[in-house]
């Protein structure tokens, strides 16, 4: 199955919206790299992070995050949810917007706030860091119960059918591309997740995205592959009255020259998303 690419561009002023669904694509740009967020994609086009560029290569095809309020119910993504406010800013003093933010109201009930940073490395370093902080609030005077689901969907180095993906750990998952010799880490910082899955696309998107309640398989594994896989985390929660949720998380695209060439793999063919 062909994955579709489908996104604009919109300049990277500071927005601010009131209880809309207007759809703001921001762009973060640092160092070597780019990435581009859109917080509430419409007509088919993919919500969330879409596009994470290092070095003139983009790596990344989708990442975004889905909810689901108590233990039956279909999810949801968060976008589905009216935005209070969002906003991108400059934290590091090169004119240009590394971080943004964006705030999702539950109504009465909660609200969700998602924030990236991004710092990129030097030109030609293949080096590249994003830092994303989710903050679920319990707006009531009564405990709430949510699972809250990060879904991503990395094709380093271009290419789909090449990546090894492995959960490592609750904490830590790792992908590598054959082919190009990159590879990105992602470390929950805090807390671990109680759930994950590695699938092949597009198996967790349409489990996310259906009518039914579901849950992550919890398969993953060591290093599995190579295919154009795509993996995800589950969090379930239950946050007291008034309270706030917090997950802290990191990724990181590093070169790993040689990582996979013990595996005996060199030489596979590479398939290139159709623009």
């Amino acid at each position: 199955m062909t994955k579709v690419t489908t996104f604009g561009l919109v300049s990277m002023a500071l927005l601010a919206t009131a209880g809309t669904a207007n759809a703001t694509i921001f762009t973060l740009a640092d160092g070597n790299s780019t990435a581009t967020v859109d917080t509430n994609a419409v007509g088919g086009t993919r919500p969330g992070m879409n596009s994470w560029v290092v070095d003139g290569t983009n790596q990344l095809f989708s990442q975004w995050f889905w909810y689901r309020v108590g233990s039956t119910g279909p999810e949801q993504r968060i976008n589905s949810l009216p935005i209070v406010g969002e906003f991108s800013s400059n934290t590091n003093f090169d004119a240009r917007h590394d971080t943004m933010s964006v705030l999702y109201s539950g109504g009465t009930g909660f609200s969700i706030e998602i924030r990236f940073t991004l710092r990129g490395g030097s030109a030609g370093s293949n080096r590249s860091d994003i830092a994303e902080q989710i903050r679920i609030s319990n707006t009531t005077g009564a405990p709430l119960t949510m699972s809250f689901f990060q879904y991503s969907d990395f094709d380093l180095g271009g290419t789909t059918l090449d990546d090894f993906v492995g959960i490592l750990s609750p904490n830590v998952v790792r992908q590598e591309d054959t082919t190009s010799g990159i590879g990105i880490n992602e470390t929950v910082v805090t807390p671990p997740a109680n759930n994950w899955e590695v699938n092949t696309y597009p198996v967790t998107i349409g489990k996310l995205d259906d009518l039914n309640t579901d849950n992550l398989s919890g398969n993953g594994g060591p290093l599995i592959g190579p295919a154009d896989f795509t993996w995800a985390y589950q969090w379930n929660i239950t946050i007291p009255a008034n309270r706030t949720f917090i997950i802290s998380k990191d990724k990181s695209i590093t070169p790993a020259p040689g990582a996979l060439a013990l595996l005996g793999l060199g030489g596979l063919a590479m398939a290139r998303r159709r623009r």
